[in-house]
């Protein structure tokens, strides 16, 4: 199959260090029953006298984030509670209303968009509402030009190929090329994020892209992960100008911010964006600190890239030091043993740290491919920041963080299902971990994953 595009060179750099870490391929082969639909068995209700304490608990814990976000400049935008979606079945029938409900406009920015059977009535649907007067608008990293087919021999043709010939606009992200190869820091930057805003009210947001491996049906060499929707227009207003700036970067036709109708709405209650861009400050790292610092007594993160360096391992020890259990689950099945790899090649220095290591295994062989950021229960981030260098500096990333009760009880719940296929990690199997292949595969991944 051929296409225009970057050299030989280019590529087998690019699809070396820069395709990231959300283009999981497929593992060995599908299993029966889909991990991410389990749920942990119900508990009591808690007395009143509990329950009052807890709340109060929760709201000296919120009052510690909002105080931590304010202080970096990170505001707290009046919202919806956000609606969790914990499965690729769950999440492309939502985009698939979405895109079909659209009247004036959606505006998608994703790391992979690849035409697959699993996204066709999607990509479809965006083609259709485009040809009958819906602003459509879709941005994609040019790291999706390297996302393989299951046979691991064919690429998957991009949303470039797939929209030629419609009314949907396109831009791609700091394409990759080989006069690029000249400024090589330039192809670092990546735009890790996955987002829709549509109609100037619903803003989505989470870890699938629009691919196949995240759509995938469950159990079909799928990825686990989780996309968050919120309405509000603030959230919206920011989104819609930061997808404007970014495109404006990236494509000769213009657009404006002020040309996308923002509806306002009554909101009850709130959230905070962390949109990153490189370069100004790592909002991701400021993130990162406000659940080890702000945690009181468990902290989980599921988080299967956790490519960590000295500073990432100081977070986690910190934490630990004051009595924070800190959790964090790896995942089995990454279609690349460079991933795997290196992972594991940080086991040890987690599990040294304090933190307990898990590594997740299911029977359908899924990929856990879900960053998650859960404190004590009650506070949440889902997005697409994986906890290594790379979302920490080098990527446009975007997470949204939520006190709402409800989404962290559900995301507890979530997790309480999901490591019913994990196992811990011990430190004697850790230090298996430290040799020649896995540091090798370690300093590949700390810039290129």
């Amino acid at each position: 199959m051929k296409r225009a595009g970057p050299s030989v060179f280019a590529a087998a750099l690019a699809a070396a260090l820069l395709l990231g870490a959300c283009a999981s391929a497929p593992p060995t082969a599908p299993g029966q029953a889909p991990a991410a639909g389990l749920a942990a068995a119900a508990t009591p209700a808690p007395p009143p006298a509990a329950r009052a304490v807890a709340a109060q608990a929760a709201s000296v814990q919120e009052r510690a984030f909002r105080e931590f976000y304010a202080a970096r400049g990170i505001p707290e935008l009046p919202s919806s509670p956000p609606k969790t979606y914990f499965s690729s079945d769950e999440w492309a029938a939502r985009a698939l209303e979405l895109a079909r409900g659209a009247k004036d406009y959606i505006l998608i920015s994703t790391f992979l968009i690849n035409s697959h059977e699993v996204n066709r009535a999607i990509l479809e649907t965006l083609a259709r509402k485009a040809a009958e007067g819906v602003r459509v608008y879709v941005i994609f990293d040019s790291s999706a030009y390297f996302t393989y087919m299951p046979d691991m021999t064919t690429f998957l043709p991009t949303a470039l190929a797939y929209f030629r010939g419609t009314k949907v606009r396109v831009a791609e992200y700091n394409p990759i090329t080989g006069a690029k190869l000249f400024a090589l820091p330039s192809l670092f930057e990546r735009d890790h994020r996955k987002f829709w805003v549509v109609d100037g009210e619903r803003v989505a947001l989470g870890g699938m892209n629009l691919n196949y491996y995240s759509l995938a049906p469950s159990g079909h060499y799928s990825n686990i992960d989780t996309f968050v929707e919120i309405e509000g227009a603030e959230p919206a207003r920011r989104m819609v100008a930061s997808f404007c700036d970014t495109w404006n970067r990236n494509s000769p036709g213009p657009i404006e911010a002020e040309d996308f109708r923002i509806r306002e709405r009554p909101a009850d209650s709130s959230v905070w964006l962390v949109d990153q861009k490189p370069g100004k400050g790592s909002s991701v790292d400021a993130l990162f600190d406000s659940f080890f610092q702000n945690a009181e007594k468990e902290l989980w993160l599921l988080q299967a890239y956790a490519f960590t360096t000295p500073a990432l391992i100081k977070k986690v020890a910190s934490a630990t030091k004051r009595g924070v259990k800190v959790h964090l689950a790896l995942s089995a099945n990454s279609f690349r043993l460079s991933y795997d790899y290196a992972a594991k090649y940080c086991a040890e220095d987690l599990i040294e740290a304090g933190a307990s290591v898990y590594m997740f295994d299911p029977p359908d062989h899924s990929f856990l491919h879900y960053k998650l950021l859960l404190a004590d229960g009650r506070v949440a981030a889902f997005g697409s920041p994986n906890y290594n260098f790379r979302s920490q500096y080098l990527s446009r990333e975007l997470a949204v963080v939520s006190a709402d009760p409800a989404t962290a009880a559900a995301a507890m719940r979530n997790v309480e299902g999901l490591m019913r296929h994990a196992r811990p990690v011990t430190l004697e199997e850790a230090k298996g971990y430290r040799g020649p292949k896995y540091l090798a595969a370690y300093l590949e991944m700390l810039f290129g994953g």
